[in-house]
């Protein structure tokens, strides 16, 4: 049996001082995992445009410019009684620090996350060192190259 395909578009939001802009979420059935502002890309819409629709609705950021898609992920996952084959684009991009909001985001996803926060590396670690999980798994290895404005020439595939 094949399972149902979810194209998704994420984008890692990255202000002046370095922080990541990642969601918390604590389903009742796991650990607790940190995952950046994206969503499913509609039908006819690009993976980019999807992702700027996405940053709005989901932090209230008009106006994003995109950077490099960064990553590639493809993973098996649960979500309100169903099973996916999820299929995502990273990209990255910098903007100004801001205070999201959460005025065009449904009400189902916000009882999904459990808190918003903008994060250096060393929270990171330290939400890592606490027992949450990060998405991806190995962000914090690969966030500093990003930091930097190292990107890859091809997206890379990172795991869950």
């Amino acid at each position: 049996m094949s399972l149902p395909v979810r194209n998704a578009a994420r984008v890692l939001l990255i202000d002046p001082e370095d922080r990541v802009l990642l969601f918390r979420s604590h389903p009742s059935n796991g650990r607790a995992f940190w995952f950046p502002v994206g969503g499913e890309i509609d039908p006819g819409e690009s993976a980019a445009d999807a992702a700027v629709r996405e940053c709005f609705e989901e932090t209230g950021l008009v106006g994003l410019e995109l950077g490099a898609e960064v990553f590639s992920r493809r993973f098996v996952f649960h979500w309100r009684e169903r099973v996916w084959d999820a299929r995502e684009r990273w990209f990255i991009a910098h903007v100004e620090h801001f205070t999201p909001v959460f005025d065009h985001m449904e009400a189902i996803e916000i009882d999904d996350f459990s808190d918003c926060r903008w994060l250096s590396v060393d929270e990171l670690r330290s939400v890592q060192t606490a027992g949450d999980l990060l998405t991806p798994s190995e962000l914090l290895e690969l966030l500093p190259e990003l930091l930097a404005g190292r990107y890859p020439e091809a997206p890379i595939s990172v795991g869950e």
